[in-house]
């Protein structure tokens, strides 16, 4: 035991403690006098007159430090036990919960992540009409979308902030992103009907299928659900129970799941289709392969 592991500490009262006590951080030596270090009571002496601060008594104790175990967990060690730096005291189980997404039992944030009702798609409706005052539609949708991406953004922060939760945005606009990407054909144009989702990437094209060059569409919303129930199933693994998402996908879904889209591949860790080596790209040719799922 070396002169540095022990303390002298000045109590203004008659310790409360004794001998050998075990004391933790910030407890009670005396009833106005609280330890400084967790550690085991050595000695209790009254001072010598006009030492250790004036105070009339003092505690000599052995520094150590307290380390907690709950009722769930299992110690290793005894009272009187003699341990080293290193050895093992006790374990505690980890205890994770089992969620079904990402935002379960955070109701603020899961009814925005779901869109639910009817306030966000209102909101983007609001914001498109007023940029078509000074655009076309499909500039006004592209507008009004990048608008409330924002405003979702900022508003999902704050609802984790409020939490306690600090998550980077980026992994927010990520998911935004895929809940924004669509927008709904009001007048049908080439293979199209009116009511038709596609994705914005897709608008250029459809601009150039329409005889006047002008497109009407409106900008749209969907929850993460909607949005992992649209895309491949690799991506709403991303999001949702891996074990739910596979049992719906064998037994509802397609046989096949083609591997041409960018998430999908870099998530396998295969070449994706985009860049000049791309051969065809964001197309399925005959060196496209599936998921089989049978």
């Amino acid at each position: 035991l070396g002169s540095e592991d022990v303390v002298r500490v000045p109590c203004k009262e008659r310790p409360t403690v004794s001998v050998g006590s075990l004391v933790r951080l910030k407890g009670q030596l005396s009833k106005a006098d609280a330890a400084p270090y967790a550690g085991q009571v050595l000695a209790i002496e009254e001072a010598a007159p006009g030492a250790d601060g004036g105070a009339p008594f003092v505690v000599t104790m052995r520094q150590g430090r307290a380390y907690l175990v709950t009722s769930r967990g299992r110690l290793s060690v005894r009272t009187g036990s003699v341990v080293q730096k290193g050895d093992l005291l006790g374990t505690e189980d980890l205890v994770v919960p089992r969620t079904a997404d990402i935002v379960q039992g955070l109701p603020r944030i899961e009814k925005l992540f779901e869109a639910s009702g009817s306030s966000l798609q209102m909101r983007l409706d609001d914001l498109w009409e007023e940029a078509r005052r000074h655009h076309n539609d499909l500039e006004a949708a592209v507008i009004a979308r990048r608008q409330l991406q924002q405003e979702l953004v900022a508003d999902i922060q704050s609802s984790y902030g409020e939490q306690g939760v600090g998550i980077n945005s980026k992994h927010i606009e990520v998911v935004v992103l895929k809940m924004t990407q669509k927008c709904e054909i009001l007048e049908g144009v080439g293979s199209f009907p009116p009511g038709s989702l596609v994705d914005y990437n897709q608008l250029e094209a459809i601009c150039a299928l329409a005889p006047t060059g002008d497109v009407r569409a409106r900008p749209v919303i969907k929850g993460i659900t909607d949005v992992g129930r649209q895309n491949h199933v690799l991506t709403s693994m991303g999001f949702r129970e891996l074990d739910n998402v596979v049992a719906a996908a064998v037994l509802d879904g397609s046989g096949q799941h083609t591997m041409t889209g960018v998430k999908e591949n870099l998530m396998v860790g295969k070449p994706i289709s985009v860049g000049s080596g791309a051969s065809v790209p964001f197309a399925a040719g005959k060196n496209s392969r599936g998921i089989d799922l049978e």
